[in-house]
């Protein structure tokens, strides 16, 4: 069991996905704080944070309610102060964890979670590699049918892992798909469902004759 600092979101953060965050609310501000190296620093903790997508409230305030068991660690890159109590942060998404519960003994105005980092079993991993193959070709097909162009620049990953991370990521699924995929218990189902996905929506498409407008880039979080 590990213990590490929540952030609660009303997104999804993936393994390998960047993360712009401009925290403000006080008491993430003393997170980053605590990250840093300050006067009030927690002993143990590293630059690093766990992000959990909110089920049920909101971001700011004592909105948050409920959030997922699944989440993923957040490894700062760039963090610092861009105006008057106001963190500027890039981290990227990193392992995944299941949050077991709360500890209640820290006495921080945010949450830490007692959590256990989550391996990335690959499943059959021939069946993997043949699924990642459709993805990708799927995900390009999908886009041009759209007129859209890869919200992330470069190359697809080349093992089936970073293949079914990239995916969503690419397809800007809705938080409630994203949260399923990262649940998923291996790689190769969170491949299958991710493709079933696509081919489902394609299939609407079709048989509507429509083709959806393009999604708007979304922006950064704000807390």
């Amino acid at each position: 069991m590990d213990f590490l600092p929540l952030f609660p979101l009303g997104s999804v953060l993936l393994p390998g996905a960047p993360l712009a965050l401009q925290v403000f609310e006080p008491r993430y501000v003393q997170l980053m704080h605590d990250l840093l190296g300050g006067d009030t620093r927690i002993e143990g903790l590293a630059p690093e944070f766990g992000v959990v997508a909110i089920r049920r409230g909101f971001e700011v305030g004592e909105g948050i309610r409920d959030t997922h068991d699944v989440g993923t660690v957040a490894r700062i890159e760039q963090i610092g102060l861009i105006g008057t109590g106001v963190f500027g942060v890039i981290a990227v998404g990193a392992q995944r964890f299941h949050l077991r519960g709360l500890d209640e003994s820290v006495g921080t105005p945010y949450l830490t979670g007692m959590v256990e980092r989550l391996d990335e079993p690959v499943g059959d991993p021939v069946r993997a590699a043949t699924l990642a193959r459709e993805l990708v070709v799927a995900v390009g097909l999908h886009l041009d049918a759209r007129g859209e162009e890869l919200a992330e620049p470069g190359q697809p990953p080349d093992d089936p892992t970073g293949v079914s991370y990239w995916a969503p990521r690419v397809l800007e699924l809705e938080p409630q798909d994203t949260q399923v995929l990262l649940a998923a218990p291996d790689t190769e189902t969170r491949l299958g469902m991710t493709l079933r996905t696509i081919r489902r929506e394609a299939q609407i498409e079709d048989r509507l004759g429509v083709t959806l407008a393009p999604r708007q880039a979304p922006p950064s979080n704000l807390n």
